[in-house]
């Protein structure tokens, strides 16, 4: 038996969501959809698989996409033996009528400079674009656990009044392998063999006026492979983690701030939602956005992937909501072609500032970084003037 699900969208804009399960036939299938067509016979995949076998349990196929009002049909398909074979239709409506997401106006604008930052940068910065910086993003270096305990020059560039502002300090669960701790663990962190460091962070923060940053804690916990304290391996070690870490800080720097970071769809199938670690510790939701896609697509198909991917933006957007938090655009910027990406894209600036009106999305800040992969910077390099001049025209004022 086939089981097709429909999940029509709560707000105006949003995606609908179909998943389908194709059961064992006995064989392989040469491809496997769920495909959706509208009043005038129009139609697309939603969700495509190529060449595979079907496990016993059955072949999950899941996808997104945004829909106009009106009626429509869907149905799960597979091809085996040159021949396709349609199963299981459902018809649906997508309403005319639906409210807007809730969207917070008093976002704060800002960005990330690249190491070594300053408040001077920073401010300097601002006038290049016409609007303050109104949030900064910061990092700790994660290959030591006393740089992340005693951050000397994020604590002198920022503290005893010298930044105003708020700041968002990404924050490592795990420091990197040394001869002398030649292991460091999710688990260890969990336990409470790691609370020393973060105690004297905590400490340090509150003594210079800095102790109602928001930290955003072992972030990119969705990625399989950017640090060493992804959650994919072990969800249940990072939560664990991640909770340890908060009762540690609250008890040095309760006005502190969690951002329980994520990285937008990108990588791979892993549900994000396994490692929330909970709404008693977690007060935004974090998200990072490249204008960049594994499979290189042209510019409208990847932010239609962007937005409607399993892990997408509105995937993230939906489940914060769903659990009363605000989001915050931790990381977001243009990526070079030679990362899969658009380049000078203001495409993606206008569709993302638009995208960012229709959600409860506390903060921005733009990483206007040079890596060697991709240079996505706007106002401190010439190589995206295009997108320079729409972040200018679009992010010149407030929401």
């Amino acid at each position: 038996m086939i089981t097709l699900a429909v999940d029509t969208p709560r707000w105006a804009g949003a995606p609908t969501r179909l998943s389908g399960l194709l059961p064992a036939s006995g064989g392989p299938v040469d491809a496997a959809v769920i495909a959706v067509r509208d009043a005038a016979d129009g139609s697309h995949d939603v969700a495509h698989t190529g060449p595979c076998s079907v496990p016993a349990d059955g072949l999950a196929l899941t996808g997104r996409a945004v829909l106009a009002p009106g009626q429509y049909t869907a149905w799960v398909s597979h091809l085996a033996g040159g021949r396709w074979v349609d199963q299981e239709h459902r018809t649906f409506d997508v309403p005319a009528a639906l409210p807007a997401p809730p969207h917070d106006p008093a976002r704060r604008s800002g960005a990330y400079l690249g190491w070594p930052q300053t408040p001077a940068d920073l401010t300097a910065w601002g006038r290049r674009r016409g609007r303050p910086v109104e949030v900064a993003g910061e990092y700790l270096d994660h290959r030591r656990w006393e740089w992340i305990a005693k951050p000397t020059s994020v604590l002198t560039a920022y503290g005893d009044g010298a930044w105003s502002a708020p700041l968002v300090l990404s924050v490592p669960l795990l420091a990197d392998p040394t001869p002398q701790d030649p292991a460091p663990s999710l688990a260890a962190v969990a336990d409470g063999r790691y609370d020393a460091p973060f105690r004297t962070l905590a400490r340090s923060l509150a003594a210079c006026g800095l102790g109602a940053t928001t930290l955003r804690l072992g972030w990119e916990a969705n990625s399989p492979e950017n640090y060493s304290w992804s959650a994919v391996p072990d969800p249940a070690a990072y939560r664990a983690a991640f909770r340890r870490v908060v009762e540690v800080v609250r008890r040095e720097a309760p006005a502190a701030r969690f951002d329980w970071g994520l990285t937008v769809a990108v990588d791979g199938a892993f549900d994000f939602r396994r490692c929330y670690p909970g709404d008693d510790v977690v007060d935004v939701v974090g998200i990072d956005v490249y204008d960049m896609s594994p499979q290189g697509l042209a510019t409208d198909a990847r932010w239609d992937w962007y937005q409607c991917a399993v892990g997408g933006l509105d995937d993230v957007a939906e489940f914060a909501v769903a659990h009363g938090k605000p989001l915050g655009v931790d990381e977001w910027a243009l990526a070079s072609s030679t990362w899969n990406g658009g380049g000078d894209d203001p495409r993606f600036v206008d569709r993302f500032r638009a995208w960012m009106d229709r959600w409860p999305v506390v903060h921005e800040i733009y990483n206007e970084v040079e890596y060697p992969y991709s240079d996505g910077r706007l106002l401190l390099g010439g190589r995206n003037p295009r997108a320079a001049a729409e972040y200018v025209a679009q992010f010149r004022t407030g929401t």
